[in-house]
């Protein structure tokens, strides 16, 4: 179902996008597209590169495979903020130039054609740049309990670690990690981009990843993608609902030096911190495809010491304080990646950024390192969150 669901917003987004792009040429150059040396590439070529993402998705595994996919995700995002730039430009044209002449007509669409291409280039390769240039965000939370010490966390989600992935993104990661010399590590899941084989070189990878210093080390949970997923410009198709993990991410993931926790509790600071780690909600691999309930999870915790919850979506916040979590972590949203997603994930998330307290509990949402089919940020940094937690009697 999600599979024909994926296909089929895929052509519509491909046929709007087409529509508007033609159309502006034959309103700015009325004559030339009467001939097919003219319209035939206005046509074909968005039509060939539409084909990429198809290509680098059902070619067989391999060095092809992955060269499609990876234009092809380019291309996704070059369409989608090209799309929403000609819809503009069409609204913005029939209001300005509604009582025009023709000729006057003429001159403003071949001014908004150009002006399209242009901000499609330049929102294409400045997203593409931001993308890469993580930031880091200081967040202070307060926390009651007179045995622990104050302690600070680095909170990484999503990076998303694909075929359009640079490892230089992740060496300065771990670089800008190590320059606060924090207690622990927390990475809130989606490591992969639902391809274990989107690795280019796990080896290489593992050496700079295994590279945090903290005091307690580093935590991980799982997120959606990291699982194993047919991908059509980066977004996947096929909605199995117990999809496989590749026994090379668990590999890997030891090989990281991260503890990885499923539905689990550790202790630092002599017991008296406790790090929860939380099963992915939408694809709780493993425990016959369930994870455990708010309830029963916080059970296993103490109640007489700081309660630090980390998990993927970020979801039951309410739920998660009234049964006594002190801090809860997570990613997910990438804070929409690409303006306006934002308020497209508020749909959907309890929270899709930043930090917030409701009753004793406070929740921080970070935008993740990397991104998610699309190589681009458009609005939204890529983003360590480094959080001084501060305890109090």
């Amino acid at each position: 179902m999600k599979f024909t669901i994926v296909i089929i917003c895929y052509i519509i987004i491909c046929l709007i996008v087409l529509l508007l792009w033609y159309s502006h040429f034959k309103h700015a150059f009325p004559n030339a597209m009467k001939e097919n040396k003219y319209r035939l590439p206005v046509i074909l070529l968005p039509v060939i590169l539409d084909l990429t993402p198809v290509l680098g998705a059902f070619l067989p595994k391999g060095a092809v495979a992955r060269f499609f996919e990876k234009i092809g995700n380019f291309w996704y995002g070059y369409l989608l903020i090209g799309g929403m730039l000609l819809i503009a430009s069409v609204i913005i044209q029939r209001i300005a130039f509604s009582e025009s002449s023709n000729y006057r007509k003429r001159q403003g669409a071949i001014g908004f054609l150009a002006a399209v291409i242009v901000l499609t280039i330049g929102l294409s390769v400045a997203g593409a740049q931001n993308a890469t240039n993580t930031k880091v965000v200081h967040y202070h939370v307060n926390i009651k309990d007179p045995a622990a010490t104050d302690i600070r966390l680095a909170v990484i989600s999503d990076l998303h670690i694909g075929v359009n992935s640079n490892i230089d993104t992740y060496r300065k990661m771990v670089s800008l990690i190590n320059d606060y010399n924090v207690d622990a590590v927390l990475v809130c899941g989606d490591l992969l981009n639902d391809s274990y084989a989107g690795i280019k070189d796990p080896e290489a990878y593992e050496e700079v990843l295994s590279g945090m210093d903290s005091t307690y080390g580093t935590y991980f949970v799982y997120g959606n993608h990291d699982v194993e997923r047919r991908l059509i410009g980066g977004f996947a198709m096929n909605g199995q609902t117990n999809p496989k993990r590749d026994p090379k991410l668990r590999t890997f993931i030891r090989n990281c030096g991260w503890t990885t926790l499923n539905d689990q509790v550790v202790r630092i600071q002599s017991g008296n911190i406790q790090i929860v780690g939380r099963r992915d909600a939408e694809y709780p691999v493993g425990n016959n495809g369930k994870r455990l309930s708010v309830k029963k999870l916080m059970k296993k915790t103490d109640s007489d010491h700081a309660t630090i919850v980390m998990q993927h979506e970020p979801l039951e916040l309410k739920e998660l304080g009234k049964e006594g979590a002190d801090l809860i972590v997570g990613g997910h949203t990438h804070n929409g990646q690409i303006f306006p997603g934002g308020y497209i994930a508020a749909l959907f998330n309890d929270q899709v950024y930043g930090l917030r307290k409701k009753d004793s509990a406070s929740s921080i949402v970070t935008s993740g390192v990397g991104w998610y089919g699309i190589p681009l940020r458009v609005g939204t940094n890529s983003e360590i969150a480094i959080v001084s937690v501060h305890f109090t009697r």
